[in-house]
């Protein structure tokens, strides 16, 4: 069984980087070099070629690679290279390099020493005594104190320069993998709390260049999947990245992915916040080792309804063992960065406590949403003092936020929100919207609650069942819809636990700017002029106001739009009496016999769902020209409004898609026909009317899923047959 786990575990490890990997002997430590780029620039001795670290700075000064260098965190030509004099054995003694770029220059005289370190001095300023970069950045010698600039919540551009060196030395095995996709940063947006991804193309060089808009102090996620590392950038920074492509690369000797992601890499960093970058570049691999050894605590940690102090203790194990590996290498490191030290530190607490919060899902379905009065001590005891700084730095954070202040709304908030027909008319008045036929009818509405009110309890029901139509109306009108969505969302905010709970304006800020943008995403409809004027006065920044009016004005367009195909909207009254799931079902596929359906169970208010059909448009075009495929769509519990208005943004219509709106007791009878469990869910049902597939490939899978649905259309079944051409 041991060698069976051995085995195992080297198989998942070659299967990520390949699918199918044959172990390339070449890649070993000891074959390393043969299989390394050959790049041999004219004049300079190969072992000057490579990254130079200042010894006494310890920054990233030079680096000579053909046929370009790196300085001052860009590319320079080489105008010219002198040896100047060599030893008995034809090794150069000293040399001088002439860069050059965009009309500047720059002279190194060097040579290198007896213990091969390389003496640069340049045309200007003192000499440096060089070390060669290798797989682990030297430790800085002096303190640092230096700290992020004061949070502005102001966009400004960061820049990303880099190489991937040895680009064009990847084996042929690896290049799809390591070449088969541009850099990629992913930077988390604080108001939509998804992640913008920025990508660049990557030269035959192996050099890139990347702009990108930052607000504040935050960490990147950089080339994940091939770099897979870790950023910390400011507004305005220009960072340079500098990779050996062939340290990336799987090696024997790794075993597994463990020993792969254990054994340092070259990567190194130079510019605006390169210290910081290399602190957490040489503490990568003992960052692995502490989630390495704080694995296992998870294996019991499968069950959604442990207890509160079950799953606590887990945490505090976890977070102190996770502490005591930062603290043992700060020990070895006493000169380590306040930034480094800072970040690190609350990085831990931050993420301890995110984790902790989480947690309250597993109370959903009890029947008590409180969790445990010492599991929330721990929590307000760990959870770092809100500075503004880490409020945009730590992914950790916003998560924990929502789930803190959601939490405390759950147990201790508003249980419901009553608006009263005078309310809404004042409102109606204060707005400016109460006039003309509105105002009659309005006035007419407030009379007749009167009459109700005043006249005897027992004739209350029928006076008001006599004038419903009346109401009905009044409450269908457009301007009173919004008046009464305006009024339902100041009482939802006024009960709202996160401006007691978030102790600084920023964290208030950020709270309300994932709030409204909730509204948006929620409803996908531009706010009224009240909301908007209600989230300018809670957002504040205008950076964070600006980009939810955008959003805003999206849906407004979109509204304005409306519908591309009218008919993809079918109607359902004439199915109400339907109380047989079947034959419902085959009453609703039906008139699509001899094509292909492919039947998507979704929801408005289900995030992965709407994700995943914003992906069906490639999916469709791949699919043009056919007759026999129809896409449906079932919705779950969807409001109408947000269901319209949901499938107008996705642009979501044609002569071959169908949506449906069921009440909720068939929906979900047919949701159990087919044991529904999860959204969004897919089914497959061939031309006969058959289900072949009750767990479809989702659009996010692309190329899988045009496959599965052709061989549908093709084949008559989800696998297609051995051979199968597409």
């Amino acid at each position: 069984m041991k060698h069976l786990k051995a085995f195992l575990s080297k198989l998942l490890f070659l299967l990520f980087f390949l699918g199918a990997w044959v172990l390339c002997p070449g890649l070993s430590e000891g074959n390393q070099a043969m299989a390394a780029e050959r790049s041999v620039l004219p004049f300079l001795p190969e072992e000057w070629q490579g990254n130079w670290i200042d010894t006494k700075s310890n920054d990233w000064i030079v680096g000579f690679f053909e046929p370009f260098a790196i300085y001052q965190s860009d590319f320079w030509a080489y105008e010219s290279v002198k040896i100047v004099g060599r030893t008995a054995d034809g090794k150069p003694v000293n040399a001088t390099v002439t860069l050059t770029k965009d009309g500047r220059s720059v002279r190194f005289s060097m040579k290198q020493d007896k213990k091969g370190r390389l003496v640069l001095q340049p045309s200007s300023g003192k000499a440096m005594t060089c070390i060669k970069a290798g797989t682990q950045y030297p430790l800085y010698p002096k303190k640092d104190k230096a700290f992020f600039a004061e949070p502005t919540f102001r966009v400004d551009t960061a820049t990303i320069i880099g190489y991937f060196h040895h680009w064009n030395a990847i084996p042929d095995m690896f290049v799809n993998s390591f070449k088969g996709n541009p850099f990629t940063v992913a930077v988390h947006n604080l108001v939509t709390g998804s992640e913008d991804k920025y990508m660049a193309d990557i030269d035959s060089f192996g050099r890139f260049k990347l702009r990108f808009p930052l607000l504040n102090a935050q960490e990147l996620y950089v080339d994940w999947g091939r770099l897979t590392s870790q950023a910390v950038m400011e507004p305005g920074d220009t960072l340079f990245l500098c990779a050996d492509m062939l340290d990336m690369l799987p090696r024997e000797e790794d075993g597994s992915m463990v020993g792969y992601r254990l054994r340092p890499k070259q990567v190194l960093f130079m510019g605006d916040n390169a210290r910081i970058n290399n602190e957490l570049s040489r503490y990568k691999p003992t960052m692995w080792n502490a989630s390495i050894r704080t694995s296992g605590l998870h294996a019991t940690n499968t069950n959604q309804r442990e207890s509160d102090n079950t799953f606590l203790n887990l945490k505090k194990k976890e977070h102190e063992l996770r502490v005591a590996v930062l603290d043992s290498f700060l020990a070895t490191y006493p000169a380590a960065s306040t930034k480094f030290v800072e970040y690190y530190r609350n990085w831990e607490d931050w993420n301890v406590v995110r984790d902790l919060m989480q947690h309250r899902f597993s109370h959903f379905g009890t029947g008590d949403l409180r969790l445990d009065p010492a599991f929330l001590a721990y929590v307000r005891e760990k959870m770092p003092v809100m500075e503004p700084w880490m409020l945009t730095m730590f992914r950790e954070y916003q998560t924990f936020m929502r789930d803190w202040v959601d939490y405390h709304n759950s147990v201790y908030g508003n249980r419901g929100v009553n608006v009263t027909i005078d309310s809404l008319v004042a409102h109606l008045k204060r707005t400016g919207a109460y006039e003309d036929e509105l105002e009659q009818s309005g006035d007419s509405i407030l009379f007749l609650v009167k009459t109700i009110n005043e006249a005897d309890t027992s004739l209350q029901q029928s006076l008001f069942e006599t004038n419903r139509d009346k109401f009905d109306r009044f409450y269908a009108h457009p301007v009173v819809k919004v008046g009464l969505a305006d009024m339902i969302a100041d009482a939802t905010d006024a009960g709202d636990k996160g401006d007691s709970l978030l102790t600084c304006l920023p964290a208030r800020a950020l709270w309300w700017a994932h709030r409204y943008y909730g509204r948006l995403d929620q409803h996908h409809l531009p706010y009224s002029s009240w909301q908007l004027q209600r989230m300018r006065e809670k957002v504040v920044y205008p950076d964070l106001v600006a980009q939810l009016e955008q959003m805003s004005a999206f849906y407004a367009d979109i509204k304005n739009k409306g519908m591309t195909y009218e008919a993809s909207l079918k109607n359902t009254e004439h199915l109400k009496e339907y109380t047989d799931a079947k034959a419902l079902f085959d009453t609703l596929i039906a008139p699509y016999r001899g094509k292909v359906i492919y039947l998507d169970f979704w929801g408005t208010w289900c995030g992965p769902c709407k994700a995943n059909m914003k992906l069906v448009k490639p999916l469709k075009e791949k699919l043009e020209g056919r007759n026999d495929i129809v896409f449906m769509y079932l919705a779950n519990r969807s409001p109408e409004e947000d269901w319209k208005n949901v499938i107008a943004e996705m642009d979501l219509t044609g002569e071959n898609v169908v949506h449906y709106r069921l009440p909720d007791n068939q929906q979900a009878m047919i949701e159990r026909l087919f044991n529904v469990s999860k959204f969004p869910t897919y089914l497959l049902i061939n031309k006969e009317g058959v289900v072949m597939d009750t767990d479809a490939k989702s659009p996010r899978e692309g190329i899988e899923t045009f496959k599965q649905i052709t061989s549908m259309i093709l084949y008559g079944t989800p696998t297609p047959p051995e051979g199968a051409a597409f």
